[in-house]
Formats: C-alpha cells, sequence, structure tokens
C-alpha cells in the first residue's frame, strides 16, 4: 500500500487537504497554528489509484523538536504534498522542508500544493508564482483550494503518479473473500428501515476492517500526562507520540500498526482527556474523536491511570464511558515503580471499588518509562480478545440458568418476581445477550448481577464487560424467528448503503433524537 505524506507550514491548510483526501472528518481544523500536533495516518480509497495511506504531519514551528516528524514522514512515503499558503508565499520554514526532501532523494516525488486559491491564476499569475520554485527544481506545483473542493488538478497529478484502476480493481479482488462475495449476492431485499431501541444499536455495528483481517485493535486511554504516549513509544519501539510535560500535547488519535510474535495489533494513542464537562473547543473536539473512535473500532481498552495520584473523579468519569461502550478493558496502573508495597495495596483497593470487581476489570502494574511489566500486557490483551469472542448456545445459556434458579435463586420484591423464558446470545463482540421475560418493569439491579454472575460463569468471561437486553416475551417461538429474519434482512440492506445515504441515516437518527428530547 502507497503512501501519501502532508507536509507545510502551520495552518498552511493541511489538516484541511488530509479530511478531504480521506472523506472525514479526521484531523482537526483551527486557525489556531499548529493544532496537527502529531503524525496522523488514515487508510483510505483513492478512485483510480487504490487504498493508500496518508499521513499529515505536524505543523512545523519555531520549536525544532517538529523536525524528526517531518523527516519521517518524508521517508515513509512515496508522495510527498507540500502544502503552501499563496497568500503567505514560501517562507523559511518551507524551504527548509524542501531541504529535507532534497536530502532525501525524492525531490521528483514531491508535488507543491499552492492553497487557498478560490481562483484558478492565468497563465501570467501562474509562470511568476512556478518561478519562485523552479531553482528547487520542483516539477509539480498544482494550484486549488482544499477547503472549497478545488483539488482536480492535485488529484489527477495523483493519479498519474501512483497508479491506475486497474491497479484498484485487482487490489479489491485479491482481498474479497468467498464468504463476503457470498453475502453479497445472496438475493434481493426490500429497503425497508426497521427503528431500533437506543440498547439495541450496538447490534448494527459492523466489525471493522482491522478485525476482518485478523489485527487486534488497542486503545490506550486516560486523562492528560498519565504517560499514554511514552507506554506506546515504549511498546512499538518508535516515537510515534511527541511525549512533554505538557498535558495535553496529544490532540488528535494517532494509529500505528506493528506486529509481535505473527500476531498483527493496531494502537491508537488518544489525546488526554479531562472530564467531559470541563472540556471547551478544540479539547472537546478530541474527546468526541476518541469516543467515535472507539465505537467504530470496539478496541481493546488499555486504562492508564498514574499510580502516584490514584483514582481521581477525571479517572472515575473516563471509566464510566469506556464501560457504556462495553469493550474489553484492562486498567494500566503506570509508575508503579513509584510505590511501596502498602501504597500499592491501597491503590489496588481503590481501584476495585471505583471500577468494579476483578471479573469485569484485570488490572495490571507498570513503568512505561522504564518498561517494567509491559511485556504482561501482550498476554493478557490476546487472553482479553479472544474470550471476548466466546460465543454460548441458547441451550447452555438456558441450562444454566435454570441451574442457577434451582441452586440459588435470586431474590425479587414482593409480587415482582421475574420469570425468564429464554436467554440467547445476540452478539459475540461485545458480548449482548437478549432474555425474554414475564415483565420488563420487575427486573431490579440484584437481578441483573446474579444474571450476570451467571452468564459470566458460563462463558469464563472474566474481565468481559456483559450487556443484557430484557424483552417482554410478546410472541411466540415463530415469531421470534421472524423478527430474527426481519433483521438480519435490515443488516443487508445497511451493508448496501453508500457513505452518503449512512451520513443521511445517521442524521436523520440524531434529529429525532434531539426532537424527543
Amino acid at each position: 500500500m502507497q503512501k501519501i505524506g502532508l507536509i507545510g507550514s502551520p495552518n498552511a491548510g493541511k489538516s484541511t487537504l488530509f479530511n478531504r483526501l480521506i472523506g472525514t472528518y479526521r484531523a482537526i481544523i483551527t486557525d489556531i497554528a499548529g493544532t496537527t500536533r502529531d503524525i496522523i495516518g488514515h487508510e483510505t480509497i483513492l478512485d483510480g489509484i487504490g487504498k493508500v495511506e496518508v499521513l499529515d504531519s505536524p505543523g512545523l514551528d519555531v520549536n525544532e523538536n517538529e523536525l524528526p516528524y517531518i523527516e519521517r514522514i518524508i521517508n515513509e512515503s512515496d508522495t510527498i504534498i507540500m502544502v503552501v499558503d499563496h497568500k503567505a508565499g514560501l517562507n523559511s520554514k518551507d524551504e527548509e522542508m524542501i531541504s529535507m526532501v532534497r536530502r532525501a532523494g525524492k525531490i521528483s516525488q514531491m508535488i507543491v500544493f499552492i492553497n487557498k486559491l478560490d481562483k484558478k491564476p492565468n497563465e501570467n499569475q501562474m509562470a511568476l508564482i512556478s518561478s519562485e520554485y523552479s531553482h528547487w527544481g520542483i516539477d509539480h506545483l498544482v494550484f486549488g483550494s482544499a477547503h472549497h473542493g478545488k483539488t482536480g488538478d492535485l488529484m489527477r497529478l495523483l493519479y498519474t503518479m501512483l497508479g491506475t484502476q486497474e491497479q484498484y480493481i485487482q487490489e479489491e479482488l485479491d482481498e474479497e473473500s468467498d464468504e463476503q462475495h457470498q453475502e453479497w449476492n445472496e438475493g434481493e431485499f426490500g429497503n425497508e428501515e426497521f427503528e431500533l431501541e437506543d440498547e439495541e444499536l450496538l447490534l448494527d455495528q459492523e466489525e471493522n476492517h482491522y478485525v476482518k483481517a485478523g489485527k487486534i485493535p488497542i486503545a490506550i486511554i486516560g486523562r492528560p500526562n498519565v504517560g499514554k504516549s511514552t507506554f506506546l513509544n515504549k511498546v512499538s519501539h518508535k516515537e510515534l507520540s511527541k511525549v512533554s510535560d505538557i498535558p495535553g500535547t496529544t490532540l488528535d488519535y494517532i494509529s500505528s500498526e506493528l506486529t509481535i510474535q505473527d500476531q498483527d495489533y493496531v494502537l491508537y494513542d488518544t489525546a488526554g482527556i479531562r472530564r467531559k464537562g470541563s472540556i471547551h473547543g478544540l479539547e472537546k473536539i478530541a474527546f468526541e474523536k476518541t469516543y467515535g473512535m472507539l465505537k467504530y473500532y470496539q478496541p481493546i481498552v488499555l486504562f492508564l491511570i498514574s499510580g502516584d495520584e490514584g483514582v481521581t473523579k477525571t479517572d472515575r468519569a473516563l471509566m464510566t464511558h469506556i464501560l457504556d461502550l462495553h469493550l474489553p478493558t484492562l486498567v494500566v496502573i503506570n509508575k508503579i515503580d513509584t510505590l511501596n508495597n502498602l501504597q500499592k495495596e491501597k491503590l489496588l483497593t481503590a481501584v476495585r471499588e471505583h471500577f468494579g470487581h476483578q471479573d469485569r476489570l484485570f488490572t495490571v502494574g507498570i513503568s512505561a518509562k522504564t518498561g517494567v511489566n509491559i511485556e504482561k500486557i501482550r498476554p493478557i490483551v490476546q487472553d482479553l480478545r479472544a474470550r471476548s469472542h466466546v460465543t454460548l448456545t441458547t441451550g447452555q445459556l438456558n441450562k444454566m440458568i435454570s441451574k442457577g434458579f434451582l441452586e440459588k435463586p435470586p431474590t425479587f420484591p414482593h409480587n415482582k418476581a421475574v420469570k425468564v423464558y429464554y436467554t440467547t446470545q445476540v452478539k459475540t463482540y461485545p458480548p449482548i445477550f437478549m432474555s425474554f421475560i414475564n415483565k420488563k418493569t420487575h427486573v431490579t439491579q440484584a437481578f441483573k448481577n446474579w444474571l450476570e454472575t451467571i452468564v459470566r460463569k458460563a462463558g469464563n468471561y472474566g474481565g468481559i464487560p456483559l450487556h443484557f437486553i430484557f424483552k417482554d416475551k410478546k410472541m411466540d417461538e415463530e415469531g421470534y424467528a421472524k423478527h430474527l429474519e426481519k433483521r438480519k434482512q435490515a443488516i443487508r440492506a445497511r451493508l448496501k448503503r453508500t457513505p452518503k445515504e449512512k451520513i443521511a441515516i445517521r442524521k436523520e437518527r440524531e434529529e429525532k433524537k434531539k426532537k424527543g428530547k
């Protein structure tokens, strides 16, 4: 897969072009110079070219610590797009980047994109602008406006430099499995939409392409400056995130891939997040993007807390959001080497008290700086991943629940007993179960805990969040079978939607929620 690297001065429009290329709101855009603080990578498909990874570099600021990131983008990219603000012109920072490209021997692979041009310049204006770059030996110079979508000349140049439509088609065919092929050709289905309750929206989530490819996605979550970027760099042996004593150095989430002992992983380093109610502006955007990433990629979560600060209000608030998504989570206590045995025991007690029992969340103490216990994380992650995909048959579930009612039945308020007709697993990852009962309003937290304990034991789900949906039994077995078939048809119809249709449906749902409030 070829890589396209974006470089340029702060606020030249790189992030706008980045979002334009990948077709989504991925990089953070503001009028503040240097808003993009880390290397951002995103895979996308460009028509006529195929699958590419687009890399966005940090804006080159006065601080020369940025230079290694620019250099890495240049070295790893097959094609480099340097974005220049035509109003500001070529400055000393731009010239330094061009020199870096020349030293790497990639000047013939570089495109200079003169950005923020609302109108295409005439021949005389183009000749005047081009003369400024001619002595650098730059052959590829295009004009346009990323903000207004005037990137046609740039895309045509990329098309000639990077690939052909046939190459793209072949890549798609090579990756398409027989099972996927069959799924898309099973037959004609109607476009009927089915309204789902909020709790059932989890069932609509598709497995992302990383999971389908056998890769394990891992997200590193925590409040600012608990050591997330240091941890990621230690694990990957690369300086993927800038490590700083300034809280909030990472604004956008950064993804990187690595292979350890034949297992592929995708790591997501996220912005340091404070409590949702206390964030504004860029931090609010960063929080929303991180939360969206968690919902889409459904990774294993490594939740970092600082051992020398203990469990804070912010930690508890963030964990609430994580638990709402029902993602397998490992609590990683960083800076554990700074604590004595008594302090460690107090901290573990606080973690269990605030985050839940050991059967729901696993815990490991590490030092991201020295590497203490880093090697313990990988086997725990693999174990969580494997057990979070355990599927229990309806027969197994109901046998264990019936046994539980006989051996240690739950207690209920007077005349509010819950009768369970049957329970079935409706989704594997995250594990979601649906119980058909006599009266949904009779369900208490105590009954939920009782049922969860039984199911957790039956599926060996230690450390795995479980989610239960309760339904009043208003249909017989035949009616339930028809219900499931309708759900399958709805999912197949969803898979056929175009990106525009998906966005329109998402907006429609959001509008309905707002009206409901």
